[in-house]
C-alpha cells in the first residue's frame, strides 16, 4: 500500500512537471525576448511617429537641484537630479499627440519616470509645455525631461557610485526594448 502511494505520488509530480515544461516551452516560443536597441546622443529615434532627437543628458548642479527637488532633498536625505533634453519633430503629414509619460529613466535596476512638478518648471517658458504634446505637420518643440535619484532607491554601496554607471531614457520595452544612452 504505501508503495503504492509513494508510486502515485512520483507519477503525479512527474506529469506535473511536464505539464508545467510544456507550457513554458510555449510561452517562450510563443512570445520571443525582447530585442535591446540602444542609440546614443543626437541619434533619431522615431517614437509614436515623430522622429525625438536626445540632444543631452547631464546632472543638474546643486543650485537646481535646490530649485526643481528641494523636497525630495530633504524628505530623502539627499539627491541627484539628471535631466534629458529632447527635440520632437512631426516629420510626417498627420498631426501627432505624443505620450511623454511612457518614458521612463533606467540604469541597471534603478528606473524612475519623469518628475512633474520639476518638467513644469523647467519647461515654463515653452508654451506648448505638456506631457501629451500635440504636434502639426513640421511642427517640433524642444523639451527638458527631468527626473531625480534618491539614495532610498538603492543600497549604499550602489549610491556612492551610481554616476558611473550608465543611465538610459527608454522608450518602449516590447516586443523591441529601445532606449537612447544618456551619458
Amino acid at each position: 500500500m504505501i508503495r503504492l502511494k509513494r508510486w502515485l505520488i512520483k507519477i503525479i509530480v512527474i506529469t506535473l512537471l511536464a505539464v508545467y515544461g510544456i507550457c513554458v516551452i510555449r510561452v517562450n516560443s510563443k512570445y520571443p525576448q525582447t530585442k535591446v536597441e540602444i542609440v546614443g546622443l543626437n541619434q533619431c529615434i522615431e517614437y509614436q511617429g515623430a522622429n525625438v532627437l536626445i540632444t543631452d543628458g547631464y546632472v543638474m548642479n546643486e543650485t537646481d537641484i535646490n530649485r526643481y527637488f528641494s523636497w525630495e532633498k530633504e524628505h530623502y536625505g539627499g539627491c541627484i537630479g539628471i535631466v534629458a533634453d529632447v527635440l520632437i519633430e512631426n516629420n510626417s503629414f498627420t498631426e501627432k499627440k505624443i505620450d511623454l509619460t511612457a518614458l521612463i529613466f533606467e540604469s541597471g535596476g534603478w528606473k524612475n519616470a519623469i518628475h512633474y512638478m520639476a518638467f513644469t518648471k523647467l519647461n515654463e517658458d515653452n508654451e506648448k509645455m505638456s506631457f501629451n504634446p500635440i504636434l502639426q505637420p513640421g511642427e517640433n518643440i524642444q523639451l527638458k525631461l527631468p527626473t531625480f535619484v534618491a539614495p532610498i532607491h538603492m543600497r549604499e554601496s550602489q549610491w556612492d557610485s551610481f554616476l558611473e554607471r550608465d543611465i538610459y531614457l527608454t522608450f518602449s520595452l516590447y516586443p523591441e526594448k529601445l532606449m537612447a544612452e544618456l551619458f
